[in-house]
């Protein structure tokens, strides 16, 4: 079933593993990493996206700045189709609490509904931003199950604004790009 985009305004995406690669046991900020890349596909996509919507980061990097996360974005020529960047240091908050994604929202000037978060961590990306009735796309690489004990009597609710894909080739499928 594909993402209904037609109210929505704005798409947020969580940066590293979602649009640039993480890359594990690198130290240091992204920017100053030897090498940086794109996910797969992230550019073609961002470029089709960022013609109709606004596009945000939502990143619970601990260590970077937003001027940080821009330069790494440069290096990887997405920093042209990204609007805004939210992080620890430029909000004063964090993943996976609900209040980063409120304080986006009202930075913003925006509803819930008005806004799809992007991201590969269910307790960080997904499960705070459809708690506060955003719609989610999860990108679970792994394939992983969620676990539905953490959802309890929240799981209708929730799940019904929540799909998946496991890459962001995928992604591009279930928003009918």
């Amino acid at each position: 079933m594909d993402v209904q985009l037609d109210n929505r305004t704005t798409l947020l995406f969580d940066w590293g593993d979602t649009l640039m690669e993480d890359t594990p046991g690198v130290p240091g900020k992204m920017c100053e990493w030897p090498q940086v890349k794109a996910m797969p596909g992230a550019e073609k996509m961002l470029q089709t996206l960022s013609q109709s919507f606004q596009i945000c980061i939502a990143t619970g990097a601990e260590q970077s700045t937003e001027a940080d996360i821009r330069k790494a974005f440069r290096r990887v020529d997405l920093d042209q189709y990204i609007d805004h960047y939210f992080c620890r240091q430029n909000t004063s908050l964090s993943k996976p609490d609900p209040a980063f994604y409120q304080f986006i929202l009202n930075e913003l000037g925006l509803a819930a509904s008005d806004v799809v978060m992007i991201g590969d961590h269910w307790d960080k990306d997904i499960l705070p931003a459809a708690g506060l009735g955003m719609a989610a796309v999860w990108i679970n690489v792994q394939g992983q199950a969620v676990d539905r004990t953490e959802l309890a009597g929240e799981r209708d609710r929730l799940m019904i604004n929540v799909k998946q894909c496991q890459s962001l080739n995928e992604l591009a499928q279930l928003l009918a790009i």
